[in-house]
């Protein structure tokens, strides 16, 4: 039986709550497989108060509501998840500003060596 729920972020482009969908791979990865807007007047919120630890990557398929980008990451600062273009090597958290450097990876699997690395699928 397949687990989903959401995670509030934001849409790094167009600067907008969103809920990102995810799944529970096989593996233990949880995956980004959906995205929904959230309205300013619910406050942003759509997921529960669930708290989840492990691997998050961007499903197969996977794209931002808001601006159609590809994949994820979280600002360390701030703890914001939000969407970024594949390939960028260095993004903004649309939150709080804080600049990240990225380095890609080719699978979750390399994530556990390399605290600021985004995978891509």
């Amino acid at each position: 039986m397949s687990k989903y729920f959401v995670v509030n972020g934001m849409c790094s482009t167009r600067k907008v709550p969103v809920g990102y969908q995810f799944k529970e791979g096989d593996d233990g990865v949880y995956y980004a497989v959906g995205s929904m807007y959230l309205s300013a007047s619910s406050g942003g919120a759509a997921g529960s108060n669930d708290t989840r630890t492990g691997r998050f990557a961007p499903g197969s398929g996977f794209k931002c509501k808001a601006c159609d980008n590809t994949c994820i990451h979280t600002c360390k600062n701030c703890g914001t998840l939000y969407c970024i273009t594949s390939g960028a090597t260095e993004v903004t958290c649309p939150n709080c500003g804080q600049v990240a450097h990225i380095r890609w990876v080719d699978s979750v699997d390399e994530l556990e060596d390399h605290s600021n690395s985004t995978s891509k699928q």
